[in-house]
């Protein structure tokens, strides 16, 4: 079974932005905190270039 994308949406306020997951993805990121630790992870991999 294919995996059905939901239209992004992204809801922003002063010091907060709220992206809705695909259902995939928010099987396996439960909390904002998971989600959060796994982008600084991946940030953290990225070679930084001097702009």
């Amino acid at each position: 079974m294919k995996n059905k994308r939901l239209e992004p949406k992204i809801i922003r306020s002063e010091s907060l932005i709220t992206i809705t997951l695909d259902p995939d993805v928010a099987e396996v990121f439960k909390t904002s905190e998971a989600v959060n630790h796994a982008l600084r992870s991946l940030l953290s991999a990225i070679p930084q270039t001097n702009s």
